[in-house]
């Protein structure tokens, strides 16, 4: 018989599944859950320890949980009331029970601000629920720069950290790997040099040169190595 522990950590890896599913506005639920629901024994005893407890963390009990539907079997010679189905009957159920009600309300309101500024970026947004929770504290300084580079056409005359953007000055190199996949579907294809991958050279900005200083030690080669100036 599964567990309540077994059961969240089983509902757990369905939590993505469920918010793309939110987001392109269908449901799940309700949502069953397949699990073992067999007896571990054959006797009263056994059925008290596998069911109660699951009995006791169902939504029966408790103002938001799982729910279970209910069979009767014989057990020990008497009719005993045994698991038939667990489901959640409704995404608040789900989130209560799994603890992910922050999770998911980090990850609305980022698409809520990803909209709000680029509607464009819908469907990228309702496909990367991942991505807007892993960065739920940067969104409003991704959007600013997004905001910035789709409103002003290259060539730019600044170097990355010159950009007049109201973030820190390491967060772009910080976080290109996102500002790519954005900007590339923001930003009209010849804005990008799209075979560069550095993000200097692929958003035609001022690119830093990199110098280096060579230091001649033998001194009769110093008159023969000398570099025009």
């Amino acid at each position: 018989m599964i567990t309540p522990k077994e059961l969240r950590s089983k509902a757990e890896k369905s939590f993505y599944k469920i918010v793309a599913a939110e987001l392109a506005g269908n449901t799940m639920f309700p949502l069953p859950i397949k699990s073992n629901k067999e007896i571990s024994g054959n006797n009263f005893s056994d059925l008290k320890t596998d069911i109660l407890p699951l009995y006791q963390h169902s939504k029966a009990v408790r103002q938001k949980s799982y729910s279970v539907d209910w069979k009767t079997k014989k057990i020990g010679g008497s009719l005993q009331s045994v698991p038939a189905r667990i489901y959640f009957e409704t995404l608040e159920d789900y989130l209560y029970f799994t603890g992910k009600a922050d999770d998911y309300n980090k990850i609305t309101n980022a698409r809520a601000l990803i909209l709000d500024a680029f509607p464009v970026l819908r469907q990228w947004a309702d496909t990367n629920a991942s991505t807007l929770l892993a960065l739920d504290e940067s969104w409003v300084d991704l959007l600013k720069v997004c905001r910035y580079l789709s409103m002003h056409e290259p060539p730019h005359n600044y170097y990355l950290r010159e950009l007049p953007i109201e973030v820190h000055s390491k967060f772009i190199e910080q976080h290109t790997v996102i500002l790519k996949k954005l900007l590339d579907i923001l930003l009209p294809p010849h804005w990008i040099n799209q075979g560069e991958s550095d993000f200097s050279s692929r958003y035609k900005l001022k690119k830093v040169q990199v110098y280096t200083q060579i230091r001649i030690l033998d001194e009769e080669l110093k008159p023969w190595m000398t570099l025009p100036g």
